[in-house]
């Protein structure tokens, strides 16, 4: 399909400023779907949204670039509204999960660096 290339150009554009652009538009387009009755938590167009944006939150450098597509996603889950935990799969598991891994990822190449790591988590009395 010619139209999905179009749309999927900007998100590999090597500007970072291009893929800000990207999601900031992609965010309007989740409102459309959101604005539609019961649109928005249907499991194909979700998952066709959702696509750039952990694209963006697991692979992409930019801190902006991931700040946007991170305002997109919190849109999207308020849209879902009271559908979000049946659709928990598709717009929350992806987010946590690299999440998760991007901080353990952190702590792994901290502990390569020879640096130590806080005993506690939190500080104590």
């Amino acid at each position: 399909m010619q139209v999905l290339k179009v749309m999927e150009d900007p998100f590999a554009s090597k500007h970072a400023v291009i893929r800000e652009q990207a999601h900031a538009a992609w965010h309007t387009l989740a409102c459309v779907f959101g604005s539609m009755t019961s649109t928005m938590a249907h499991a194909k167009r979700l998952a066709l949204i959702m696509a750039p944006i952990v694209n963006a939150i697991t692979g992409d450098r930019n801190e902006q670039v991931r700040l946007s597509a991170l305002r997109t996603w919190s849109s999207v889950v308020r849209m879902l509204g009271s559908q979000v935990s049946q659709t928990y799969s598709v717009a929350i598991g992806p987010i946590i999960t690299a999440s998760i891994s991007d901080q353990s990822d952190e702590v792994s190449s901290h502990k390569n660096r020879d640096h130590k790591l806080p005993s506690r988590i939190c500080p104590g009395p």
